[in-house]
């Protein structure tokens, strides 16, 4: 069954905060409670659901509103989130989540590959930087089984997107301790 972008924007945003809300209001707070890696997330599904202006008065002088501020212009200049996603003026990060969903959406089996890359990536990370499997589960506020299998080999433990997550963080920790 194929996916509309919205309806996976807004189940990759409670994948990734564990929060059972479609609120900007509460997601932008998330956000800027340390989880700006959602950021992209958030914003494409402010402007799938016409609520630009909103989200952008929900994160007046914070950090988000400094990420965005740029691409105003930008969105000023289309007629579409799909003319906005082919400008090149639009930040890589949003670009990469709208990817992953078409690739989603064309490939059943694309998520194992994916999966399978990222799990790859990660062990590779993790090994080179010393950070413990134990810490990546405890500051995600992951199911350490799950974890510890899916790093292990055994990728139907996770989904894409926590796999994603995972991997966001051990190449985050790692370049943080370099």
């Amino acid at each position: 069954m194929k996916q509309q972008f919205k309806g996976y924007l807004e189940a990759r945003l409670r994948e990734k905060t564990g929060l059972k809300t479609g609120s900007l209001r509460r997601l932008v707070a998330y956000a800027l409670d340390g989880h700006l890696e959602i950021s992209p997330e958030l914003l494409l599904l402010a402007l799938e659901r016409g609520q630009y202006v909103y989200f952008m008065s929900l994160c007046w002088a914070t950090p988000l509103e400094d990420r965005y501020r740029a691409i105003t212009p930008v969105l000023y200049g289309v007629n579409s989130i799909e003319e906005f996603l082919a400008s090149p003026d639009t930040p890589h990060q949003i670009k990469r989540v709208y990817q992953a969903y078409l690739e989603s959406q064309l490939d059943p089996h694309a998520d194992d590959v994916s999966i399978e890359r990222l799990r790859a990536r990660t062990v590779r990370a993790i090994e080179r930087s010393g950070i413990t499997r134990y810490s990546v589960c405890k500051e995600l506020k992951l199911n350490a089984g799950n974890v510890y299998a899916y790093l292990n080999g055994d990728v139907s433990k996770v989904s894409l997107e926590t796999a994603q997550r995972i991997c966001d963080y051990v190449y985050e920790r790692a370049s943080n301790k370099a």
